[in-house]
């Protein structure tokens, strides 16, 4: 058996891994060994009692703490089991981040890119949950998704851009088509997303926020100025 461990910085994520060199488990067993009280059939069973329940408590465990559990294997050569979890390596940069998706798997995936870089994630499946999540814990960036059912990205964003409170709030465009949302967003492409480049485009996001921000309390404050002057 052999045991690695290693720092992924790309994903934020330590990985460790562990191989054998045993039977192996059939391809159409793998998922079905992190089912509960499920063994794989074979001799080996009649030798070695077990209950089932080491591997789908192990992947539980691993999922409430943000990582993934996962395995490769080919039967008579052996099995490699892949863990990873978070590294927290720093202190969040942001607040909290809501993440607007219609897709489970890449909210997930957002999420584990997110750790570390934000104190808080917010998960919509739509753009009406969306916008209730926004209004009731309003978030420092939001991650859209043009592709959403009831009311898409492309709808939210000029949602927000309607409302006093919420066109407050930065967003970053996350999805698999290549139009524009028609809103000075910037776009990121779902496939091969990397999380460098994630962060870099939800801290540029923040940072023209708040420029713009700035920038309109100057003029306001120069306004005020020439009021004044005229009194």
């Amino acid at each position: 058996m052999r045991l690695t461990a290693a720092v992924d910085p790309a994903m934020a994520e330590v990985v460790f891994t562990v191989a054998d060199t045993g039977v192996g488990i059939p391809p159409e067993h793998l998922e079905r060994v992190f089912e509960e009280f499920f063994q794989v059939p074979g001799p080996l069973q009649l030798k070695t009692k077990g209950t089932g329940l080491g591997l789908p408590y192990a992947r539980r465990l691993t999922e409430a703490i943000g990582g993934t559990l996962e395995l490769a294997s080919r039967p008579g050569e052996g099995t490699t089991a892949t863990l990873r979890v978070p590294h927290r390596m720093v202190s969040p940069e942001v607040g909290r981040v809501l993440v607007a998706d219609d897709d489970a798997g890449f909210r997930a995936v957002a999420r584990r890119m997110l750790f570390g870089f934000a104190a808080a994630v917010d998960e919509a499946a739509d753009g009406v949950e969306a916008l209730n999540l926004m209004r009731e814990r309003p978030p420092e960036v939001v991650l859209v998704d043009l592709l959403m059912p009831r009311l898409d990205g492309t709808a939210l964003l000029h949602r927000m851009a309607e409302d006093d409170v919420l066109c407050g709030i930065p967003a970053v465009v996350v999805s698999v088509v290549s139009e524009q949302p028609g809103e000075p967003h910037p776009v990121l492409p779902k496939h091969g997303l990397r999380r460098d480049q994630l962060l870099e485009a939800l801290r540029e996001a923040v940072r023209d926020r708040a420029g713009r921000d700035k920038a309109v309390r100057c003029a306001r404050s120069v306004e005020g100025d020439r009021g004044g002057a005229h009194d």
